[in-house]
């Protein structure tokens, strides 16, 4: 569902008018994340995950990661980094393709709040599925 603050935002924007209308649902989409930008503070979950190797980081380190991105003062959380992690599975690909910003064997990312930027060395397969991906920093 969605806040009932942010479907009143939308409707002012709209404005009432007795003529029949279609509207993009990009726009309620819009203001709802606009409204739940300062509102909602920010988390991170992996649905499909990817195991990472960071093969040559030996230390774990604690990250501070602000709850809400456009006002770090309203606070913040900290978060375990170390030589394992978890990525999104569509955070990778295996061929490298033309606009694509994520990691691939031809392209390093950095890794948000880490100040690391990560090279793949190796993508194991099991199956024909790409199970871990050993990378270096």
């Amino acid at each position: 569902g969605f806040p009932a603050e942010a479907v009143n935002n939308f409707c002012a924007r709209m404005g009432v008018t007795g003529a029949q209308v279609s509207v993009d649902p990009m726009m309620l989409e819009a203001v709802v994340r606009d409204h739940l930008n300062v509102s909602a503070p920010r988390t991170m979950v992996v649905l499909e995950p990817i195991k990472v190797t960071i093969t040559n980081l030996d230390k774990t380190s604690q990250i501070s990661i602000p709850d809400f991105t456009n006002e770090p003062e309203k606070g913040s959380h900290s978060v375990k980094f170390g030589p394992t992690i978890y990525i999104e599975k569509s955070d990778f690909k295996k061929s490298e393709e033309k606009g694509y910003r994520r990691l691939t064997p031809g392209q390093s990312v950095g890794l948000k709040y880490a100040d690391t930027v990560i090279t793949l060395l190796e993508a194991v397969e099991v199956a024909g599925e790409v199970t871990e991906l050993k990378v270096k920093a």
